[in-house]
């Protein structure tokens, strides 16, 4: 963590952190490899449970989480990011571009939703959630 870049005036920046959570150690690599390329400070893990283990030691501004979880479901895991107090802006990525799940996604707080192939449109959704969301829990809708 703390990865470095430059903005438009030359000054430093501390680079946004996110966690990838995808129980596909390939997929979770591609997605590592994409973000870091792209210069986030970038770590990873691979189940809901060490997701929110993680995000209760060091929070972060993002995170990247495949539909479907061993230990649970993103949604799910979004829900408990949001009573543990440490929800990030949050997109969901998958390897099927499903219609019903992106609504799902948006209606339980996702900022987004990237189907594969996982390239520069997950680093522009990225990009473009941190600018418009605040990594607040308060903007992240719970279900009733």
């Amino acid at each position: 963590m703390g990865g470095m870049r430059a903005d438009h005036a030359g000054a430093r920046q501390v680079a946004p952190s996110v966690l990838v959570v995808n129980h596909d150690p390939v997929a979770r690599n591609r997605i590592v490899a994409v973000l870091a390329a792209a210069k986030f400070d970038v770590s990873a893990c691979a189940s809901a449970a060490e997701a929110l283990a993680l995000l209760r030691i060091a929070p972060r501004n993002a995170m990247v989480v495949d539909s479907s979880l061993e230990g649970g479901t993103s949604v799910e895991l979004l829900h408990a990011c949001v009573a543990a107090g440490v929800a990030p802006t949050t997109i969901m990525t998958t390897a099927r571009g499903e219609i019903e799940t992106a609504v799902e996604a948006l209606r339980e707080g996702f900022s987004d939703y990237v189907a594969e192939p996982f390239d520069n449109r997950l680093t522009e959704a990225l990009l473009s959630a941190l600018a418009s969301t605040s990594s607040s829990p308060s903007k992240i809708k719970r279900s009733a």
